[in-house]
Order: structure tokens, then C-alpha cells, then sequence
């Protein structure tokens, strides 16, 4: 009984220390995972998988792109059916993705150059964010000019676009349907390519 009591504590510390290891491990693994993410150009973002969407279908290529309403942070509404009979770039982000960070400067590039030509709606997936006021720094920081709507509910996001992957582009013709989905960072001169593609 004696060599029992004695064996209990090293064997709390032993079990205790399993735990840290571990728990280490995992979280080198996961960063790891993240870093090769990363490391190729362009890559989208996995989004967490924590909602559960109530829609199960995906967007497809040549179907009318889903309507929504959502506002700004300045709380102007954006209705993407208001949108009909012009060339519509459909971006959605987060203000934690890497990739999205890359993409942005390029965009605001692109818009300042070809907004007349093509929209930019930058729907921020809200609901991923830990804060609404990391949406306007991140506004501020890039200097972005363009709508950028809030889907604080993720319903457009998970539920109309089915997007788990950021950055998530819709390219959106005049008639109002989709005609290319584009996944990860996007460049300037691939945007010019895409608006051109856009009847």
C-alpha cells in the first residue's frame, strides 16, 4: 500500500507532463500545417469548421449569382442584384488571412484604375472575425475604397456562396451569373484578365 502512495505522485507528474508533451506536439503540427499553407503563392485559406451551414449545394459556373443584402461598416447597404447589367468581382476574406493581406493592395490598385469597369464587393466574413473594429484597421491600414459588406452571420459567406476557403473570388458577368470561381490571392494583372473575360 505503501509503494502504491509512493508511485501516485511521479505517476500524476508522468501522466501531467504526457499531457504538455503532447499537447505541443499537436500545436507544432498544426503550425507546421499552417506554414506550408503559406508557403505557396496565392493558396486559399482553409476557413474553421465550426458553422454548420443550413445549405448544402455549392454555386455553380453559369448559375445567377445568389442575391444578398448586407451593410458596410459605414452602414451602407449593398444589394448585389442592384449590381445587374455590370461586371461584378465577388471577393470574400477575413482580416486574419494571410493571403488576403497579399491580395488587397492589388485590388485597391485594380479599383482605383478599372472601377468603372468592374465592381469590387469585398464581403468580410464577419463571423470569423474576433472583432468588427479589426475590419475597419484593416480598412484603414490598406486604404480600401471599394464596398467591403459585413456578413456578421456568415449567411451569405457559408450559407448562399459555400465558401471554405479565403480568399474566394465570384466572377460575375452582366446578365448577373457566375462565370468563374477563383480561389486564393489574386493579382492585378489577373484581375484585368478576368474583367476582360466578363461579357
Amino acid at each position: 500500500m505503501k509503494l502504491i502512495k509512493r508511485l501516485i505522485g511521479p505517476a500524476i507528474i508522468l501522466t501531467m507532463f504526457t499531457i504538455v508533451v503532447f499537447n505541443f506536439a499537436q500545436e507544432q503540427v498544426n503550425d507546421s500545417r499552417a506554414n506550408k499553407e503559406e508557403e505557396f503563392d496565392g493558396v486559399a485559406v482553409a476557413v474553421p469548421d465550426e458553422y454548420e451551414s443550413e445549405n448544402q449545394t455549392s454555386v455553380e459556373i453559369g448559375e445567377t449569382a445568389p442575391d444578398f443584402t448586407l451593410h458596410t461598416l459605414e452602414g451602407e447597404q449593398v444589394k448585389l442584384s442592384e449590381l445587374n447589367g455590370e461586371k461584378v468581382m465577388l471577393n470574400f476574406w477575413a482580416t486574419w488571412c494571410k493571403p488576403c493581406r497579399k491580395e488587397m493592395p492589388e485590388m485597391q490598385k485594380f479599383h482605383e484604375k478599372y472601377g468603372d469597369k468592374m465592381n469590387i464587393i469585398a464581403v468580410n466574413a464577419t463571423g470569423y472575425e474576433t472583432s468588427e473594429n479589426n475590419v475597419q484597421d484593416f480598412v484603414n491600414k490598406y486604404h480600401l475604397t471599394f464596398p467591403v459588406p459585413l456578413d456578421q452571420e456568415l449567411t451569405v459567406t457559408m450559407d448562399q456562396y459555400q465558401v471554405f476557403n479565403l480568399p474566394s473570388s465570384y466572377f460575375i458577368n452582366t446578365e448577373g451569373k457566375v462565370i468563374e470561381k477563383y480561389s486564393g490571392s489574386i493579382t492585378f494583372e489577373v484581375l484585368k484578365e478576368k474583367m476582360s473575360n466578363l461579357q
